[in-house]
């Protein structure tokens, strides 16, 4: 079941109180958020991140602080960082999870702005 604007907004402002966001005047069914607003964070992290490197980043910690680790305990964390990535496509995991259920989708426009819309 496909929510209606009102609905996703409710659920992102329940994870993102004061989430900037921009109704689309060319469809009443999307609506724009920025990778650049310091309100919308999850866990601390961004949001929206259109490069999405923390697991980039995450990777390299283990190489360069796992100095005490085993080959395999360094193998066993990577794959567990690859096998639950913090971004899907630029979205955070939680956010991404909740337009997946809600029937919506995510399109950057550019590296600044995202549309989150109906499927």
């Amino acid at each position: 079941m496909t929510k209606s604007v009102k609905q996703v907004l409710r659920l992102l402002k329940n994870e993102m109180p004061e989430m900037w966001y921009r109704m689309n005047p060319e469809n009443k069914d999307s609506f724009n958020v920025t990778s650049e607003d310091e309100k919308a964070l999850v866990d601390g992290i961004p949001a929206f991140s259109y490069y999405g490197e923390v697991d980039c980043l995450a990777h390299d910690c283990v190489e360069e602080f796992g100095d005490d680790l085993t080959k395999e305990e360094k193998a066993e964390q990577h794959k567990e960082i690859s096998s639950h990535p913090t971004y899907v496509s630029g979205i955070h995991r939680k956010i991404h999870d909740i337009l997946e259920k809600s029937g919506w989708i995510s399109e950057w426009e550019n590296s600044g702005i995202c549309t989150l819309s109906k499927f």
